[in-house]
């Protein structure tokens, strides 16, 4: 019984503007503010993917690189140590 007169008078004060908007009216605002705020959470996100992705990108090409440059060395060092042997084997 409390409840329902308190929303009477709240309702009648919003309908009459004593410095209050009406419920509905809040509702709206906090609603497009919940969206703005979703919306931008979104972006953020969408922002962070792609700075991730990109930064695994750079990790995956320096991996990538260091696998390269280490059968690179190793090749060089076969070489190296194959002609070595070689020349002190036929003496």
């Amino acid at each position: 019984m409390k409840i329902k007169a308190y929303r009477e008078s709240v309702a009648e004060e919003g309908a009459t503007g004593r410095g209050h908007e009406p419920l509905s009216a809040k509702r709206a605002r906090k609603y497009t503010g919940v969206e703005a705020v979703e919306q931008e959470l979104e972006a953020l996100n969408r922002e962070y993917k792609a700075l991730l992705d990109q930064v695994l990108s750079y990790l995956n090409q320096l991996q990538d690189d260091e696998t390269r440059m280490r059968e690179f060395v190793s090749s060089q060092t076969f070489s190296f140590f194959y002609q070595l042997f070689m020349c002190t084997s036929r003496d």
